[in-house]
């Protein structure tokens, strides 16, 4: 956070996320029909995921606080690039303290 002033403060958030999930098949036994050999490619994730937020509080008086956030957020799904995609979010609100 930055107090531009002693009401306003800025405020700005980056994460970034690399998620990988993979496991070995166990062996089949001699009485399954199909194998388990494909069982590992329904369970392959490997996503990236970048959220940037941004925002400004203001202190309207003492203990009461106006807010406002946009957040960015963007899913790369490198297994199933189908489930990627982007949202712009916004939010804004007052909160107090008694």
């Amino acid at each position: 956070s930055y107090a531009a002033t002693e009401r306003l403060s800025l405020m700005t958030q980056a994460e970034y996320v690399r998620a990988e999930n993979f496991f070995l098949a166990p062996p089949s036994p001699p009485t399954a029909n199909p194998p388990y050999t494909d069982l590992p490619g329904y369970s392959a994730v490997i996503n990236d995921i970048y959220r940037i937020t941004a925002g400004v509080d203001y202190l309207i008086r003492p203990r009461i606080n106006a807010f406002v956030r946009y957040n960015f957020y963007d899913f790369i799904d490198d297994t199933a690039t189908f489930n990627s995609g982007v949202a712009h979010m916004f939010l804004g609100g007052v909160s107090g303290t008694f």
